[in-house]
């Protein structure tokens, strides 16, 4: 860091700036014709006077800047006036302070120009040393800011700075004077859009989340005990990639005065943004990390509808300041006018928690806001999810109601009740002008109650049963519902939803879903049903993602019911023509959550479809096409990593998934495991187990990252243990069994921890004496045989039970291996 160099000579001792700042203050306060007047008769000197007149005559120049950190102009101009008299120079309150091409600020060169604002320029500079690869930005302050001053205060806060070390906050890396004594700030060079200017076009969800990285980046710096003093829009930045970066940590507390001595008044600049700063910040009271907050309620208000709280047609800071001290803000759903685009809609969904959590942001007094910014933040995590807020009451009804779309057993009775309500709404004689309100009542109970109690229920012993159960009673309702509503957009909704509901019945009942009831022959009718109100809808809608991907869905589960059939190539024309479609629905749909589902689905799909080409099993041995399938498979199910338009609804998708079900982000990375698993399975049968193991180690790499980021998973080790004993096969195939007895005994290692954390199930048994061949047989050709005898004897003890219970001649034939082997073991 640059080294603040010594103070100059002695200066001749400037008027008092307290002098100044009062007469100035009184010159605002009167009209502008009568400001000339007032001065010229003002008791002061020459110098002063004429400070006046050039403060005043730019005064509405500095308050209209949207510079960082803009002060209030009484302030700035009064402290922009002391720094000349303090260095004995008039300069014109025009000029910028700039540094040309190729000025050495530092170690650091100037190759352009990024922005000017009212207090400084930003510029575009590289380390000219060499010791920094890539650009960065500088803040070159005017001068008279307190230069020295200002890097003291920068080289105190230093330490404190750099434990700065989160995604969303850019560094702030170095400090130095300029070539004319100006302070300079070096940091992080960001690429993208202010906050204000990146939500335009965005839905409120996304609005939300964008807003919620910022919150973790604040409370980040709180934790550090660092407040930021100047959150605006142009000091939050959205990357192209959708990600928030907050600037200028830091340069707020270097460029606030140093304390005064106690006992003594402060006077000088304190940085500010009027527009955004907290009612304690404008009346010069203590700051806090409650100042920070009221900043970020304010950024809240205008993400949520586009105006600012108070203070919207200000023109000045401080009929900004006035505003804010004395004005109240409506409720964000009761702005009047605003430029969001369908507003009536915005407004709707911002009515309850949305007002709660803004208002409780933007209360006057800090002691009245949330304890905290994460406090904050987790009530609107919180408003995702389905939760209630805690900001205020509840009421009993609300409460009931969101907890019956999160909650178990307990909120089904609700949900039953409610089903019952709309069983006798449907038995009753609907007038033309209900139909619409009764439908639009029965989708909110549909998808905010009974899908929230069924995603619950599943988790109970027992609960797959009961939430197939309640599904079952709102198809009924809603067929009950569909002939009463004739031709039409009302009709068309109702399709969707039993769409939707019959898909969700057919992967309850299918055999291979998670926790599923395994009835095939159920799957399979469901899966027709929703296929016929599938092709019932109009080809607009039927096109919308959220619809195409229940359509898939059931396209999916139809064509496993035609290969538990025997049907394979029946399911095989199936899955071409469905992936077909898909990839067609998918290039039109736009970014959104459920476009975002879709391209998982349809990579599903195409999976399936690769399974069924396959050789393996079930296949119909179309090897080439197979591996065409494969590949696509694995690229759609990773491509939204690459894609940042649909990444940015990963967080809306997490967070309303239950808490015992993998994240969005999880369970894509486990489908990417099991694709090259597939694969591997594929490049063994075509006799290349060299390139198979290659498939295998990335797969275990991608289940070893899914139990370090979800250790309480217990699929995701699971599944590991199981790739682990292919990729013993698969070294053995190799001829390098030393390497196939390094993996079966992961295998085997992780299995027996199964069996110790879940004594009762009799899985974890069988496995470990299943898997237990591979170790007995690798170690007896290893020439370990008093070694192999007792895992041989567990897998024939194990053999010849499955035997028992049904004779199979593959059995059959490994059990005489087995036996074989034993006899050379002892």
């Amino acid at each position: 860091m640059t080294t603040v160099p010594p103070a100059a000579s002695a200066t001749p001792a400037p008027a008092e700036p307290a002098r100044w700042r009062a007469l100035f203050d009184q010159a605002l306060a009167l009209p502008p014709e009568a400001r000339a007047s007032f001065v010229a008769q003002a008791t002061c000197d020459d110098a002063t006077r004429a400070e006046l007149v050039s403060l005043l005559a730019h005064y509405e120049e500095v308050t209209a800047g949207d510079g960082f950190l803009q002060a209030d102009a009484a302030q700035l101009l009064a402290a922009a006036a002391a720094g000349q008299a303090a260095t004995g120079s008039a300069a014109d309150p025009h000029a910028m302070d700039e540094a040309p091409l190729g000025t050495l600020l530092g170690p650091w060169r100037v190759i352009g120009l990024l922005g000017r604002g009212g207090m400084g320029v930003v510029l575009e500079v590289e380390r000219a040393d060499g010791q920094f690869q890539g650009l960065a930005a500088v803040k070159l302050l005017r001068h008279g800011l307190d230069s020295a001053g200002v890097l003291t205060r920068f080289a105190q806060e230093r330490q404190a700075l750099a434990r700065l070390d989160h995604p969303h906050i850019a560094r702030l890396f170095d400090a130095g004077l300029g070539p004319q004594g100006q302070p300079y700030f070096v940091m992080e060079r960001v690429s993208g859009r202010p906050l204000d200017q990146a939500v335009a076009g965005l839905g409120l969800t996304a609005r939300l989340r964008l807003f919620l990285q910022l919150c973790d980046a604040v409370s980040h710096a709180h934790g550090r005990l660092l407040v930021h003093r100047d959150l605006k829009p142009r000091n939050v930045m959205v990357t192209d990639q959708g990600d928030i970066k907050l600037l200028d940590f830091g340069i707020a507390k270097a460029l606030d005065p140093a304390p005064a001595a106690p006992g003594l008044t402060q006077e000088g600049l304190r940085p500010l943004t009027p527009f955004y700063a907290s009612p304690e910040q404008v009346l010069g009271e203590p700051l806090t990390t409650a100042t920070d907050q009221y900043s970020l309620g304010v950024l809240l208000y205008e993400l949520l509808t586009g105006v600012r709280p108070t203070g919207r047609h200000a023109t000045s800071a401080a009929q900004a300041a006035r505003a804010l001290l004395q004005d109240d803000p409506p409720p964000p759903s009761q702005v009047p006018d605003t430029p969001e685009p369908n507003w009536p809609a915005r407004r709707k969904a911002l009515r309850g928690d949305l007002d709660t959590v803004v208002l409780k942001a933007l209360a006057k007094r800090p002691e009245d806001r949330y304890a905290s910014v994460e406090a904050l933040a987790d009530d609107l995590r919180r408003h995702l999810a389905g939760f209630p807020v805690r900001a205020l009451p509840v009421s009993p009804w609300t409460r009931a109601w969101k907890a019956a779309r999160r909650q178990p057993l307990a909120s089904a009775s609700l949900a039953l009740a409610a089903l019952s309500l709309t069983g006798g709404l449907v038995a009753s004689q609907w007038q033309a002008r209900l139909a619409e309100e009764r439908l639009a009542a029965f989708q909110r109970l549909t998808r905010e109650v009974i899908l929230g109690t069924g995603e619950s229920m599943e988790f109970l012993p027992g609960g797959m049963a009961l939430k197939m159960d309640l599904y079952a009673k709102t198809v009924d309702s809603l067929q009950a519902l569909l002939p009463r509503l004739g031709e039409g957009d009302q009709a068309d909704r109702a399709r969707q939803d039993l769409l939707m509901m019959l898909v969700h019945l057919g992967e309850g009942h299918a055999e291979g879903y998670p926790n599923a009831l395994n009835r095939n022959d159920k799957a399979e009718a469901f899966a027709q049903a929703a296929l016929a109100q599938a092709a019932l809808l109009p080809p607009a809608r039927a096109a919308e993602p959220g619809n195409a991907l229940f359509k898939l869905r059931a396209d999916s589960l139809r064509a496993d019911a035609l290969l538990n059939a025997g049907q394979a190539e029946a399911a095989v024309s199936l899955l071409a023509r469905a992936t077909a479609e898909g990839e067609r629905l998918l290039a039109q749909a736009p970014p959104s959550a459920d476009a975002l589902q879709l391209q998982g689905t349809l990579a599903g799909l195409h999976f399936a479809h690769a399974l069924a080409l396959d050789g393996n099993g079930l296949g119909v041995g179309r090897l080439p096409e197979a591996w065409a399938a494969y590949e696509r498979a694995y690229t759609l199910n990773e491509a939204w990593r690459q894609q940042p338009a649909l990444a940015a609804f990963v967080p809306a998708l997490q967070a309303h998934s239950h808490p015992s079900r993998p994240t969005f982000e999880a369970d894509a990375r486990r489908t990417s495991a099991v694709i090259l698993s597939s694969q591997a399975g594929w490049l063994s049968r075509s006799s290349r187990p060299r390139e198979a193991i290659g498939y295998l180690e990335r797969s275990i790499a991608f289940s070893r990252e899914l139990i370090a980021k979800h250790p309480d998973q217990i699929h995701f080790r699971s599944d590991l243990a199981q790739t682990l004993l292919t990729l013993t096969r698969t070294h053995w195939a190799a001829q390098d069994p030393t390497a196939a007895l390094a993996a079966v005994e992961e295998c085997l290692a992780m299995t027996q921890r199964f069996m110790q954390e879940d004594p009762g199930n009799p899985r974890w048994q069988g496995d470990f004496d299943r898997r237990s061949y591979w170790k007995g047989k690798v170690l007896h050709h290893l020439g370990r045989r008093q070694e192999a005898a007792a895992p041989l004897q567990r897998a024939l003890k194990y053999l010849q039970a499955q035997q028992a219970r049904q004779p199979e001649a593959a059995r059959a034939g490994q059990i005489e291996e087995v036996q074989a082997l034993l006899r050379t073991a002892r």
